[in-house]
């Protein structure tokens, strides 16, 4: 009696080749993870060059020559990021006590603009942030976890980096060295 089902091995194929397509996709993935460098990056790098749209304080972009000659603070962040939001006190203090140092908060989490406007008015945010909103900034430094900073000299040159929530006293011993270049 025929039950219209199948029990050859033939009608195993798709679900055999379903298994290899997804089990070559997760192969591919390990060894490209093994193989791209997972860090920021370094001290001694030329930060690389930005020009960014500014959410709030003015319209317009903003980039990194804008800023030269002054140390620049550049915090990758994403406003559904729980540490990135505990960062952002600490860049505010730093904001308010070192006015020589330039703090941008660069949003890679797909923020529009006025999402952050809104978000820096209700934060009481009150250094600039900008919407990298393509990633292109964040895969020129190297961002793969949030939150990311880096502390970047008067020449350009990035002194420190610090992948995840940067303590204020680490984050403040590292700025003093940096504007003291």
């Amino acid at each position: 009696m025929n039950t219209g089902k199948t029990t050859s091995g033939a009608g195993n194929k798709p679900l055999i080749s379903r298994t290899a397509i997804v089990a070559g996709v997760v192969i591919l993935f390990l060894l490209g993870s093994y193989f791209l460098k997972d860090a920021p990056l370094e001290a001694g790098n030329e930060a690389p060059v930005w020009h960014l749209q500014q959410a709030n304080l003015s319209e317009g972009t903003l980039s990194l020559a804008s800023l030269k000659g002054k140390v620049v603070l550049l915090d990758f962040w994403s406003t559904t990021c729980p540490p990135c939001l505990m960062q952002i006190p600490i860049l505010q203090r730093i904001r308010n006590e070192f006015p020589d140092v330039a703090v941008v908060g660069v949003a890679v989490g797909g923020e529009t603009l006025a999402q952050l406007k809104h978000f820096s008015t209700n934060r009481k945010v009150s250094y600039p942030l900008v919407s990298d909103t393509r990633g292109v900034t964040a895969t020129a430094y190297n961002v793969s976890r949030l939150p990311t900073l880096f502390i970047v000299d008067r020449n350009g040159v990035i002194v420190d980096a610090h992948q995840g929530f940067w303590p204020e006293n680490e984050l403040m011993n590292s700025l003093r060295k940096a504007m003291k270049q």
